[in-house]
This record gives C-alpha cells, sequence and structure tokens, in this order.
C-alpha cells in the first residue's frame, strides 16, 4: 500500500514537472511552481462550469399539472419544469482528477522521495578504498543536477591523517575530467534513507545534507545504500 501510494504521489509530480516544464527555462524558472498552480486552478473552474452554468439560466417554476388547468400558473413569460434531469455532471470529472493531480504534484515534486526506516541489517559498513556507483540530484560541491535529470557520482571510503573519510565524486557525462571528490561529513552530517518514487520504478535512495552536500543519492540496490548510509548519521 505504500508503494502503491508513492507511485500515485509521483505520478502526480510527474504531471505537475511536465505542466511546469516551459517555465524552467531562463528568468522564468523564478515562477516556481506558481505555472502548475495557476493551471490547476483553471481546470477547477472548467470542472464546476458544467455544474454552475445551468444555474444561470432562468430557473423553472415547480407546478402540477392541475395548477395549470385551474389556471393558477398565469406568468407568460415564465415555465414551469414537469419533468426533470440529470446536470450532465461527468463532464466535470476529467479536469477535477487533473486540477487535484496537479496540485498534490506542486506539493510533493518529481522525483519523489519518501523516506523509510527499513534497512539490510547484513549491510556492512564500507572499508578504505571500496566505491559504490550512485546517481544524484542536488548538491554536491559546487556541482549541481536536477533529481529529474540526476548525474552520476561514486562513493569512495579514503584513508586520512585523520582516519578514514567517506567522499562523493560527481562524474562527468561526457567522461571527461571528473571533478575532486567531496568529503561527506565534518562537523554536522544528517542523512535519511528512503525510496525515491517515479512513474516507472521505485529506486533505493539516501538524502544527505552535509557542509559540502545537500542532495538524493539513488542506489542500484537497497544493500548499497544502506551500507553508504552505515557511514553517516541517519535519522531514524
Amino acid at each position: 500500500m505504500r508503494r502503491m501510494m508513492g507511485r500515485f504521489l509521483a505520478l502526480c509530480g510527474w504531471l505537475a514537472w511536465q505542466v511546469g516544464r516551459p517555465f524552467r527555462v531562463g528568468p522564468l524558472r523564478r515562477l516556481g511552481s506558481a505555472p502548475v498552480v495557476a493551471v490547476a486552478a483553471i481546470l477547477a473552474v472548467l470542472a464546476a462550469a458544467p455544474l454552475v452554468l445551468p444555474f444561470l439560466d432562468p430557473q423553472p417554476e415547480d407546478a402540477l399539472v392541475q395548477q395549470i388547468f385551474d389556471g393558477r400558473v398565469a406568468d407568460p413569460e415564465g415555465w414551469v419544469r414537469l419533468h426533470g434531469r440529470v446536470v450532465p455532471w461527468w463532464l466535470s470529472l476529467v479536469p477535477a482528477i487533473l486540477a487535484v493531480m496537479l496540485a498534490i504534484g506542486a506539493r510533493v515534486g518529481y522525483p519523489l522521495f519518501r523516506p523509510s526506516v527499513e534497512v539490510d541489517v547484513l549491510s556492512a559498513p564500507l572499508t578504505v578504498g571500496e566505491r559504490i556507483p550512485a546517481a544524484y540530484g542536488g548538491r554536491v560541491g559546487p556541482n549541481v543536477r536536477d533529481l529529474a535529470d540526476p548525474g552520476g557520482a561514486l562513493f569512495v571510503m579514503r584513508r586520512a591523517p585523520t582516519g578514514d573519510v567517506l567522499t562523493a565524486q560527481p562524474l562527468p557525462d561526457d567522461g571527461g575530467v571528473a571533478p575532486q571528490p567531496v568529503t561527506v561529513g565534518g562537523s554536522w552530517t544528517s542523512g535519511r534513507i528512503g525510496y525515491v518514487f517515479t512513474v516507472t520504478e521505485t529506486v533505493p535512495a539516501l538524502r544527505l545534507r552535509t557542509e559540502l552536500v545537500d542532495a538524493t543519492f539513488l542506489f542500484a540496490r537497497t544493500t548499497e545504500r544502506d551500507r553508504v548510509a552505515s557511514m553517516v548519521t541517519v535519522e531514524r
């Protein structure tokens, strides 16, 4: 059930991300999620229109057939209702559903990170020289990537004069020279394990915030995520 809800929220986020995509270029980026919220509001108005517009027309007078025979309905401009009908309410369903999904998607973002408390109890901490590949969205040192278009990264345990340290090294997309690795740690480190949900898949993830890192890392396997998480302070 938890994964189904995560997948639904990811679908809402994906829809909002697609609608807001044309506005994430140049100075329009400053608008944030405002264009998506505006589209959701327009859809909400369209959803209400089939229900509201009929009430703007002149409303019939409820009367009995006998009242007509008796001449008690005398207004020449009026009209009476002898048979009622249901408003075409189903026309409101599609824009209403889209409006709700866009509003939710603008709130949760895309892809969606949801925390978890499940860990692989058999996972062992990294040893010096060991490497674990990952993808990241966010900031790693001076490097910034969108989680919807993540970049490659490599976690490496390195030996240092003050003890073994965990580093994260962004990888270049073009196969050129890789940026310098960034130390994961320092005076404070905050981490949270969980999963990132997209429209098509669920990926083990680790959200890290340190002096030099503020990013969400994606892993191929839960064990790899938990081995990296064992080297930092993780919230439970």
